[in-house]
């Protein structure tokens, strides 16, 4: 089963093509799209596509997977007793818990994670509807831009 028709089985094959033009914006193809959906059933899939040079030609080939944060990466972020898992397009401990852990996986800081997740839940998950993607590198800008406001301007290490 090729990329396209795992997700297309993940969601609405509407966002398939919506999903192409976001792959096609990523540098050299190369780079993570975390991407989200809930069927009909109200079942939810969460996806980490991490895209990487081809063995032979240097095309882009995808390595999909399901998108799970470690328990103690939950109790990290405060929410273990928290027994919904991600959400999106509510504002809710759930929403926090997949800000931070896109924020932890795109970033690798867990301080950064912590202090952002409330901030980048309200502007990106709570916004979001039953199908959804995002590229790491908005959410490494998007934190990028926080930090730098953080620290007065002026970039630290």
């Amino acid at each position: 089963m090729s990329a396209i028709q795992k997700i297309a089985v993940s969601g609405k094959t509407e966002n398939v093509m919506n999903l192409m033009r976001e792959f096609a914006a990523l540098k050299n193809g190369i780079g993570v799209i975390y991407q989200g959906g809930r069927g009909p059933d109200g079942r939810e899939a969460i996806y980490r596509i991490e895209f990487k040079p081809g063995p032979a030609d240097g095309r882009p080939e995808p390595l999909i997977e399901e998108f799970v944060l470690a328990p103690e990466e939950k109790l990290a972020c405060g929410f273990l007793s928290w027994p919904n898992g991600y959400r999106w397009g509510t504002l809710s401990p759930g929403s926090e818990i997949l800000a931070y852990a896109l924020i932890l996986d795109a970033v690798g800081d867990k301080s950064a994670a912590l202090r952002h997740r409330l901030q980048f839940a309200k502007r990106f998950v709570f916004t979001w509807g039953t199908h959804w993607a995002i590229h790491a590198h908005q959410v490494r800008n998007w934190i990028e831009q926080k930090e730098f406001y953080i620290n007065g301007g002026a970039h630290g290490n």
